[in-house]
């Protein structure tokens, strides 16, 4: 009889959840920029990202480095206030 291994099982439920979130933030009206690494953020009422492909201005970004936020904000020579969060 088949089934799945859990590490395959795992990769679904990861694939889905990743598909859930994008929805969520394209109905919010939100935009993912993938595969693009950021060079520069220039904080202010209108928030300038620059990467590697494009430049960005926005009213609010979501940094999503997890537990290396830290290192990454240090590398952009950024010093913002985080909000650690919890989900389970």
């Amino acid at each position: 009889m088949g089934g799945l291994s859990s590490a395959a099982s795992s990769r679904i439920v990861d694939q889905q959840m990743e598909f859930f979130l994008q929805e969520i933030i394209h109905q919010f009206g939100g935009k993912i920029n993938d595969g693009e690494m950021v060079t520069d953020v220039i904080p202010g009422t209108v928030i300038t990202v620059k990467t590697t492909k494009k430049e960005y201005q926005c009213r609010s970004l979501v940094i999503t480095t997890g537990a290396w936020a830290t290192k990454q904000l240090y590398l952009l020579e950024l010093q913002i206030p985080l909000k650690v969060r919890f989900v389970f």
